[in-house]
């Protein structure tokens, strides 16, 4: 082995040749200082262990093993016991795939910020369904055409190679509810635009500032009282309440349903600047499937009535799915309210003044500006509301039409014909 060569870290004198004090990089006065501290440790340990004081409950528990003549049950017992934490070991082991996957991981971190009050079954279906959710993620935000992607699933395009992944940013959060740290079903947690998340969660959180001052006013401020949340992790809460094959059978099912991505990927998530966002509207399709997800479908049946209404007006459609968002990041109640809101926008008589096609399009450009203060009418305005869903611009105006258009790329490294 190559000798250590240089000083002593501690006095500067030159390092050992000697074996243990060499690989330390010490100088020979401070290993013999290293040694007799050791041994002053060691020393500790034994005279604590010996000093210390058995329980009565302990003396007694023992007594009893003796005078039943149970001491070898008792250890038998005890080898069992070490063979059952040797088996659940190499039980973890078998689903360590599963337990270290990105969708997996991000569960766990989402659903410790509350208390998740249902159990077994109905646990198992709330841990699968927030995984799909991350799993939706990966393609709805175009992540999989990126070969350094986080969940470590790319897909190759029939076209090749993408150059430029341009994604959609998306975040799968808790809606807002600021009266309750308790979750008992998953239409609490959707798949959002992190736009969209961010400025719900500002204007919630000023709102909620201001009415505690006005609340607090004249009293003495009073801690509030929050439910206490468990550490414990998924797998093991799952193991605690399950039976080892039915928790055999859900890591299995959790298994296929990771592993196995959407041969079709690339048609149902076509690259941006590669498939115009007039043809793929992927906010529209996005909020659409969330709320089919969480509501009933005569409620939702409304996303196909409106994209009929306005089958000539692609980017209405895409600010009408901006709009929904942000009544769903409030709240399953405010999303519902959206919902019978844009009913009564369809369900509009045309006069002679206002058509039933002006009057929805006019409602959609009234609660965007509204909201995100941005005019529909001045393209420039919408271009940058639009573009800031996205890590690069994918619509842009053409200065010879002035009309919104898709943003066109080669983004494929090699040229193939599907």
């Amino acid at each position: 082995m190559k000798i250590n060569t240089g000083k002593c870290g501690k006095c500067k004198k030159p390092i050992s040749e000697n074996g243990e004090a060499n690989r330390k990089r010490l100088c020979e006065e401070h290993y013999a200082l290293h040694k007799e501290k050791q041994r002053i440790n060691i020393e500790k340990r034994i005279n604590k262990i010996a000093d210390k004081v058995i329980s009565s409950h302990k003396l007694s528990q023992l007594e009893e093993l003796i005078s039943k003549n149970k001491v070898q049950a008792e250890i038998s017992r005890k080898r069992i016991r070490k063979q059952w934490i040797s088996g659940s070991i190499k039980r973890k082991s078998d689903v360590k795939d599963i337990l270290e996957s990105r969708e997996w991981k991000n569960t766990q971190e989402l659903i410790r910020k509350k208390e998740i009050v249902c159990v077994r079954k109905q646990f198992l279906d709330y841990v699968q369904t927030v995984c799909h959710l991350y799993l939706l993620k990966l393609f709805y935000s175009r992540e999989y055409l990126n070969k350094n992607n986080p969940y470590n699933k790319y897909i190759v395009s029939p076209l090749g190679d993408v150059s430029t992944v341009v994604t959609l940013k998306l975040e799968v959060a808790f809606s807002f509810n600021p009266n309750s740290n308790v979750s008992i079903y998953t239409d609490d947690i959707i798949l959002i635009p992190k736009k969209i998340r961010r400025m719900v969660t500002m204007e919630k959180l000023l709102l909620k500032i201001k009415l505690q001052g006005i609340t607090n006013q004249g009293h003495d401020n009073k801690k509030r009282s929050e439910v206490k949340k468990e550490s414990i992790g998924i797998y093991k809460r799952i193991c605690r309440e399950n039976t080892p094959e039915e928790v055999s059978a859900f890591m299995n099912r959790m298994r296929k349903e990771l592993k196995e991505l959407p041969s079709a990927a690339f048609n149902k998530y076509p690259p941006f600047l590669y498939k115009s966002i007039e043809k793929s509207l992927p906010l529209f399709r996005l909020a659409q499937m969330e709320y089919i997800r969480i509501y009933q479908k005569h409620e939702v049946n409304i996303f196909v009535r409106i994209e009929n209404e306005l089958s000539h007006f692609k980017f209405h459609l895409e600010s009408f799915a901006i709009l929904s968002f942000h009544a769903l990041m409030a709240g399953k109640e405010k999303g519902k309210e959206f919902l019978k809101q844009t009913l009564l926008w369809i369900n509009f008589t045309s006069t002679n003044t206002t058509s039933s096609i002006e009057y929805l399009t006019n409602n959609i450009e009234n609660k965007l500006k509204s909201f995100f203060h941005v005019d529909m009418k001045n393209k420039n305005e919408f271009i940058k509301l639009y573009n800031s869903f996205f890590s690069e611009d994918v619509i842009e105006k053409k200065p010879e039409t002035e009309t919104i258009n898709s943003i066109h790329k080669n983004i494929f490294k090699t040229n193939f014909k599907i």
